[in-house]
């Protein structure tokens, strides 16, 4: 998959509609088109739970994105389920075909939650995701979520008020935006439900900027930054 659609794809799902209005310093974006009309043949069945606890987690979004031969198709729209109240999902109707299973507990961030989202088997990144080819029912596709990390800070210039909307995006060691958001009025930020381990801090207006920071982070920690741009 080219670069550009790799961020396309992933901030998407990070971002929603802040996605659009930062992805001018990446390129234009096209319009995401349904999934194509196929023969249903099979479903991916499994379960989310707590990695700590063993609990079931309900309320958890998951999607299957239909594969292209480079990965992840950034133009198509996966299809979905929500995990019950045992933790349980199921996403009937599947055409056959190979799918990257991805587990988003904030649902494309329209609900609050502290389990960082992660792609089948355990990946934090798109790249590592393990994929599932379905010619018939496969179950056992689970997830076993752990607690998000977040990175907050603050983006100002010498002498000149803090910077309002600043796109600022968590980038992880394989080159994939795992999380971005646009800083407030004040110029603040927090990249929140991060995976434990180190990310690079992107910013961008117009144009990317060249101020950056390699941040590590752990499961349920805050680290808190402030990046001063010229």
């Amino acid at each position: 998959m080219k670069q550009e659609g790799k961020v396309r794809f992933l901030l998407r799902l990070v971002c929603g509609l802040v996605a659009t209005a930062c992805l001018a310093a990446f390129g234009t974006v096209a319009a995401a088109v349904p999934a194509t009309a196929a023969a249903a043949t099979g479903a991916i069945t499994g379960s989310v739970d707590d990695a700590d606890t063993g609990t079931a987690v309900p309320g958890v979004c998951v999607y299957a994105y239909p594969q292209s031969d480079d990965g992840p198709d950034p133009d198509v729209n996966p299809y979905e389920a929500t995990t019950t109240g045992d933790g349980a999902h199921g996403i009937g109707n599947l055409p056959a075909g190979t799918y990257s299973v991805y587990f988003d507990p904030t649902c494309g961030r329209t609900q609050m939650s502290a389990y960082a989202p992660q792609y089948y088997d355990g990946a934090v990144a798109a790249s590592g995701a393990r994929t599932v080819d379905v010619q018939a029912n496969v179950s056992g596709i689970d997830a076993q979520l752990v607690e998000g990390a977040t990175v907050s800070g603050a983006v100002a210039a010498p002498g000149a008020a803090n910077y309002a909307g600043i796109c600022t995006y968590a980038i992880d060691p394989g080159g994939t935006v795992s999380e971005g958001v646009v800083t407030s009025a004040s110029g603040s930020y927090a990249l929140t439900d991060l995976a434990p381990q180190t990310y690079t801090i992107k910013f961008a207006k117009e144009h990317p900027l060249s101020e950056e920071l390699a941040v590590s982070v752990r499961g349920g920690r805050e680290v808190t930054t402030t990046v001063r741009v010229s």
